[in-house]
């Protein structure tokens, strides 16, 4: 008899500025379908919940795994508690920016990357870029524009495991970026809790309470 496993629980958050393409990422993956209409931003006061938390089972060498998508929630001047917990055991990270747009490839490696160092040391990150079909695009300004090699010499100067570009609009590349987030997940030590204390989690009912 074929021995059965028990299904490994990874958690997978994406990070980096708004409107570079992180939610028809997730959507695109975990639905098969690139979603369509007006931009739906992940701005508190809203906690994460069954709209921000995307879920996946997949196959990793015969293993059964349940991964767990996490939209980072935005806001820049949010309590540090809530953001600690939406971070918190995180086994992989993805660092996302435009390629059309150089501030958020920018704001990648100088906001979000000491971020993650910040409350994830740990936990490994692959930076990837998205909307790669726009790039040759007219609209935009040639100047803005991320190139493969920048965004590989990037990869390499920050740390992370790999730079990998897609189109979730065309689906292209999307299923390669998860494949690799889950192969590098697999093979790190999963992430230790961190210890909440009595004051914490008094200021963590206090905020629910005023939602």
């Amino acid at each position: 008899m074929r021995k059965r496993f028990p299904p490994r629980n990874l958690k997978l958050t994406v990070v980096g500025d708004k409107r570079v393409g992180k939610t028809s990422l997730l959507k695109t993956y975990a639905h098969g379908v690139f979603p369509q209409g007006e931009y739906v931003s992940t701005v508190f006061p809203y906690l994460p919940d069954e709209d921000y938390v995307y879920s996946k089972p997949i196959n990793y060498s015969g293993h059964p795994v349940l991964l767990a998508m996490w939209d980072r929630v935005y806001n820049q001047k949010e309590d540090d508690l809530i953001r600690s917990l939406q971070y918190d055991q995180t086994d992989i990270f993805l660092l996302c920016f435009s390629v059309t747009d150089r501030t958020s490839f920018l704001n990648a490696t100088t906001l979000w990357k000491p971020e993650i160092q910040k409350h994830c040391p740990k936990s490994p990150c692959i930076l990837v870029g998205l909307k790669k079909d726009l790039r040759c695009s007219r609209a935009f300004n040639r100047q803005e524009v991320v190139t493969k090699s920048m965004g590989r010499d990037m990869a390499e100067k920050i740390g992370a495991v790999a730079y990998m570009e897609c189109s979730a609009r065309k689906k292209e590349g999307v299923k390669e970026i998860f494949a690799v987030a889950v192969q590098t997940a697999m093979r790190s030590p999963p992430p230790k809790p961190k210890k909440k204390s009595g004051i914490c989690g008094s200021r963590l009912l206090r905020f629910i309470k005023l939602l």
